[in-house]
C-alpha cells in the first residue's frame, strides 16, 4: 500500500589503489605526487583524495543546515 515495488539503489565501489577516470597524472608522477606502479595501481594511495560530490541546490546554507 503506497510502497514502490522497485527501490533505486546507489551502488558504489571504491578501491584506493585503482586509477580513476579523473586521475590524469603520468605514470612517473609529477614532482612530489607519486605515479603508478608497474601493474597500473597507484603509488601511495593514502595520499590521494577520494569522495563523492553533488551540486548544492540552495544558497541559504544556514536554513538548509549545510556545513
Amino acid at each position: 500500500l503506497g510502497t514502490p515495488e522497485n527501490l533505486p539503489t546507489f551502488d558504489l565501489t571504491f578501491d584506493p589503489t585503482v586509477r580513476g577516470p579523473y586521475n590524469y597524472l603520468p605514470a612517473e608522477g609529477i614532482g612530489p605526487i607519486p605515479g603508478l606502479n608497474p601493474d597500473g595501481t597507484l603509488q601511495a594511495p593514502e595520499e590521494r583524495w577520494g569522495g563523492i560530490q553533488r551540486a548544492l541546490l540552495t544558497t541559504d546554507f544556514e536554513l538548509s543546515n549545510v556545513e
